[in-house]
């Protein structure tokens, strides 16, 4: 016999009336759909399992009222994601070089939404091929110490490249980064202490090549050849 659900209330959903019985699967089993109708104004028609065992709460109304409805349909969100989650997640990829050795976000960005809404109203609207970068790299994500800065001027402030900059090997991974920036492996494009751990230091007279030309610049596919 079929549970009567009208008029019961199902997290945002009301049930108004029995809609009817579709039979499904292999096996052709029964199912009750109902008429029903969320907090919103929305009308749905959903099956009675779906709403006792709460795997439909809402029609999605409840997403657009969250705190961070807003910050996530902003252009920067990602840019800001990007960052926070450089410094206190240790399974990112890049968390060694940022939260691993000590740099943080300060206090005034670091919670969404106050701080997202903080970030945006100090870096301003994004230019066109700029990046996120610290002035200090090894400053903190803070007011004074952040720009928009394109990848050139990024890469001459990052991190370990002092002492480098006039090297062969440093030269070579300036050079594919200009010339072939997409095709580049993304740990090498943020790092240049990840290429020179990856292929070592470029030997005199050595030549950087890929041993699949149709193929990346990565560790898998490059080596120096000695001419």
């Amino acid at each position: 016999m079929r549970i009567d659900r009208t008029g019961k209330k199902y997290q945002r959903w009301t049930v108004v009336s029995f809609a009817e019985i579709r039979y499904l699967g292999k096996d052709n089993q029964p199912k009750a759909y109902w008429n029903c109708v969320c907090e919103c104004g929305t009308e749905r028609i959903i099956e009675g399992n779906l709403l006792v065992q709460k795997q439909t709460t809402s029609c999605g109304c409840h997403r657009k009222e969250g705190p961070l409805y807003e910050c996530k349909k902003h252009e920067l969100w990602g840019v800001y994601r990007g960052m926070i989650d450089r410094c206190y997640y240790p399974k990112h990829r890049y968390y060694s070089y940022y939260g691993g050795r000590g740099i943080e976000v300060s206090e005034e960005f670091r919670e969404a939404p106050a701080g997202f809404w903080n970030f945006v109203n100090y870096m301003g609207e994004r230019p066109k091929g700029m990046t996120l970068d610290r002035i200090n790299n090894d400053g903190p994500y803070a007011r004074g110490n952040l720009r928009w800065a394109t990848m050139l001027e990024q890469n001459r402030n990052r991190s370990g490249t002092h002492g480098w900059t006039n090297t062969p090997t440093y030269q070579s991974w300036k050079t594919i980064l200009h010339k072939y920036y997409e095709k580049c492996d993304p740990a090498w494009r943020d790092s240049f202490l990840k290429f020179l751990e990856d292929m070592g230091e470029k030997p005199e007279g050595a030549r950087l090549r890929r041993k699949d030309r149709n193929q990346g610049f990565n560790k898998e596919n490059c080596y120096y050849l000695i001419t």
